[in-house]
């Protein structure tokens, strides 16, 4: 995930001003990126309260709403889009990231990706390429993950994207 320390912004609530895509964001996820963005109106991030689905509608299936849980230990699935059900093979809606079917190594990524997005506060992109344990067919997938908070400081909540570039 990308973390720019130059564009970090100071956590106690001065949001920075100009937040860019993080470096290789696909074009196709660019505008959930410019949607984030302009939901923030002047703050660190935008509250999950700031995006409905109607605006959402284009990323529906592929969509991830994640809840942080005590600060990054692990994050609760809230919602899992019909896309990203098919690539984790199974319905892991209500669960714990850290229960999902996955690698071992897969598993501590995505956790160490999704940390990173919390501890900075700010948008994390990345490129996965594994072999799925419950078909055994390769995927290649893009992940956006970007931070939302209720009080503007805090991330409480993660909205990632995940668009399969190859396989499923």
């Amino acid at each position: 995930m990308n973390k720019d320390p130059s564009e970090a912004g100071d956590r106690s609530g001065d949001a920075p001003t100009e937040i860019s895509p993080p470096p290789g964001l696909s074009a196709e996820a660019g505008p959930l990126f410019d949607l984030w963005n302009a939901k923030r109106a002047g703050r660190a991030m935008p509250a999950r309260r700031d995006l409905g689905p109607v605006e959402l509608r284009p990323w529906l299936a592929q969509i991830m709403l994640l809840e942080v849980i005590e600060g990054g230990r692990d994050f609760r699935i809230r919602l899992l889009g019909t896309d990203a059900v098919q690539g984790v093979g199974v319905d892991v809606t209500g669960r714990m990231l850290s229960e999902i079917p996955a690698a071992p190594d897969l598993l501590v990524r995505f956790l160490a990706e999704y940390r990173a997005v919390v501890a900075s506060a700010r948008p994390g992109r990345a490129l996965h390429d594994y072999v799925s344990p419950t078909s055994g067919r390769r995927i290649v997938f893009e992940r956006l993950a970007l931070p939302l908070s209720d009080d503007g400081t805090t991330v409480n909540m993660i909205l990632a994207l995940r668009r399969d570039l190859i396989g499923r």
